[in-house]
């Protein structure tokens, strides 16, 4: 290069080596002057750069490279979305004043070159072999080649004043695994530059496994069979290793769950599942200079650090052992950097760690362990008790429900999954959520309005209850009724109430019924009104009928009145007579009286006498008495010495036509009365009866 600028050069070449020089599997990265993702050996490579102030050239001038020119803190950057096993940079440094300064990092964190990592190559004429400094390639050519596992960022920087061109290539050793339950199989595969033939592979790993197949798998895998697995692939010119760590997820479990018995409307505690939990162990070991990157599986977090040296220790995961040199702190710095976390960056340096081994070089060689996460999933086989049909994770909390008068019960069915790369599912368990129903009143008690010294009941009905318990508020508010005259039945669906007084007049009573839920039902309140006794009716002691007559004839002064045939019916209200009931002649007949809701506890007799039905029946004839004159037309005169209270006259037929009050008198005036046959009913002061018959002219 002839030409020299005062601002930064960057010169870009656009030619494909296309593995020409080189043998495969190195794919070499397509050059391009615009940032984006390309392919490269089935590798996406993503490419950026930063010229700082500099410009973008095609230039020809040196095939053998064909690559980017940069310098003075330029730098390019490559991502790739799998990790590959190793790169490669070839490139020549332009003879100016100043000299290059290549740095190199490798996944974000700088990487110290060392002698192994440089060999010799010239282009285009230059052949100034570069130097190491401080880990960096300094003053001239070099072949820098790094392979470790799990690559997946390079950044390229010159922080000279001179010029360098280079290309950059990859090596292309993709491994993959899948992640199975225990108990399924483990497939391991890999691919190195899509070469299908002259490629050699060797497989270790846990457990004692080796295989010689590119793509082996292991049967019936368990959880011994997680862990580093290395494979190194060679072609006869180059050689790669790639590392991948495999998880064989275990199978897990639930504790069992009780049954749980719940009230409507109680508020219930989130349900939260466990199981044993899982342990793991991820192992690591990087030079000094680079960075230890280690990640658990998802959800997963590192617990403990079994062992960790900053020095010269030895061994393999499981089996290291401290060497001559160790730093004291290394545990403390591991500790510090992983525990508790999903995923850790932890760069072995001496500023880190110190240096143990006065210079020598090192290595950080770390053995974590981790818990792993257990998801669970479950399902409710009724929805109605508050709880949703299906979730993720515990139970929260929520309040149950019951609208109906039966307990409601939900089957709960749980599934525990552990999930990493793949999800292992256990054997589910169930439990039963019972709510229960709380009481309610399903038939409210009516109020009573009774006589004074009569008997009532209050009923009332409720659902889901076992106990019930009558209150009474006599003024004061309410208290327990007990089983003391005049209650009983205090402690069941019907109060009794016998003989009431006035005193309990206007009390108010209620029934408060209990269950296995609370709360308690209480009933609408119900009144006791208690009436004074109500007096019998008034009306004549023996009063006449005609036939054929009923009831309604008789004259009574009362209210609501009710005949009876006995006065045993009538004392106890039953069997009352409808008024339409034909009157037996010389019968007597019981009547009361009604005053609100009170009946009259004694009865008026009332005898029906019809005389000429009955001339002789229960008639006394011993006193002495006339008649005249007879045939009468105007006056008819009684000749007696009895004290005459009243008389009645009948027609032939019964009827009576006439009733008299005589209080001593002993004429009446009959001449209104038609010609005919009539007779006379006399009632004495002593009730002396005498029935005679006159004509009437």
């Amino acid at each position: 290069m002839k030409k020299q600028y005062t601002s930064i050069l960057i010169i870009l070449f656009f030619v494909f080596l296309g593995g020409k020089s080189f043998a495969q599997p190195y794919y070499d990265f397509t050059h391009t002057s615009s940032p984006g993702t390309y392919s490269v050996g089935g590798i996406n490579v993503g490419f950026n750069y930063n010229l700082n102030g500099g410009q973008v050239y095609i230039d020809h001038s040196c095939p053998s490279v064909l690559g980017y020119n940069f310098t003075n803190g330029g730098y390019f950057t490559f991502g790739f979305n799998v990790p590959v096993a190793g790169i490669r940079i070839r490139g020549i440094r332009q003879t100016f004043s100043t000299n290059t300064n290549i740095a190199i990092k490798i996944n974000g964190t700088s990487y110290a070159l060392n002698s192994s990592n440089i060999s010799s190559f010239s282009a285009c004429g230059y052949n100034t072999q570069g130097a190491l400094s401080n880990g960096a390639l300094v003053g001239g050519n070099g072949m820098i080649t790094i392979t470790q596992p799990g690559i997946t960022s390079l950044e390229l920087q010159n922080n000279g004043g001179d010029y360098w061109i280079f290309v950059v290539e990859i090596l292309p050793l993709v491994t993959a695994t899948n992640t199975p339950c225990t108990g399924s199989t483990l497939n391991l595969a890999s691919d190195f530059g899509g070469l299908t033939s002259g490629v050699t592979y060797n497989w270790t790993g846990p457990n004692g496994f080796t295989s010689s197949l590119n793509n082996p798998s292991i049967n019936n895998a368990s959880a011994a069979n997680s862990g580093l697995y290395t494979v190194t692939a060679s072609n006869g010119t180059v050689t790669a290793s790639q590392t991948q760590n495999v998880y064989v997820n275990p199978i897990p479990t639930v504790n069992g769950i009780n049954n749980q018995t719940l009230c409507n409307g109680a508020s219930v505690n989130a349900v939260n599942f466990s199981s044993t939990a899982f342990t793991g162990t991820i192992c690591g070991d990087v030079n000094e200079g680079s960075t230890l990157n280690l990640t658990a599986p998802p959800g997963a977090v590192f617990t403990s650090v079994p062992f960790a040296s900053y020095g010269n220790a030895t061994g393999s995961c499981g089996n290291f052992v401290l060497g001559s040199c160790n730093s004291s702190n290394s545990v403390g710095v591991v500790s510090a950097a992983a525990l508790g976390k999903n995923s850790f960056s932890l760069a072995a340096t001496n500023d880190n760690f110190g240096d143990p081994c006065n210079g020598t070089p090192k290595k950080l060689k770390v053995q974590l362990n981790y818990n792993t996460p257990i998801t669970y999933t479950w399902t409710n086989s009724n929805t109605s008790i508050g709880l949703p049909s299906s979730g993720t994770g515990n139970i929260p909390s929520f309040v149950a429900t019951n609208s109906t008068n039966l307990p409601v019960i939900s089957t709960i069915t749980v599934t525990p999954k552990y999930t990493n790369g793949g999800t292992c599912s256990g054997t589910s368990k169930t439990f039963t959520i019972t709510v229960n129903p709380t009481p309610k009143i399903t038939a409210q008690p009516v109020s009573k309005t009774i006589c004074n010294g009569a008997s009532t009941t209050f009923t009332a009905a409720a659902s889901n209850a076992s106990g019930y318990q009558w209150q009474v508020n006599p003024g004061s508010g309410f208290i327990d009724v007990s089983d003391i005259e005049p209650y009983s039945g205090a402690t069941t669906t019907t109060l009794n109430i016998n003989g009431a007084t006035t005193l309990l007049n206007n009390y108010k009573y209620r029934l408060v019924a209990s269950g296995t839920c609370v709360p308690t039902a209480i009933s609408n309140i119900a009144t006791l009104t208690i009436q004074n006794e109500v007096d019998s009716p008034t009306g004549g002691l023996v009063q006449s009928f005609n036939a054929g007559d009923n009831l309604s004839v008789l004259v009574v002064n009362g209210q609501s009145i009710k005949w009876y045939a006995t006065a045993e019916n009538a004392a106890s209200h039953v069997d009352e007579l409808p008024l339409t009931t034909p009157i037996v002649n010389n019968t007597i007949y019981y009547v009361t009286q009604t005053l609100g809701s009170c009946e009259s506890p004694i009865p008026l007799a009332i005898k029906a006498y019809n005389p000429l039905l009955s001339l002789d029946d229960n008639i006394k004839s011993d006193i002495a008495l006339m008649l005249y004159p007879n045939p009468v037309k105007d006056i008819l005169y009684l000749s007696t010495e009895a004290e005459i209270d009243k008389i009645f006259v009948f027609d032939i037929n019964g009827r009576k036509l006439l009733e008299k009050a005589l209080n001593g008198d002993h004429e009446i005036n009959v001449q209104s009365l038609a010609e005919g046959v009539y007779l006379i009913q006399v009632f004495t002061q002593n009730k002396e009866i005498k029935i005679l018959k006159f004509i009437k002219d």
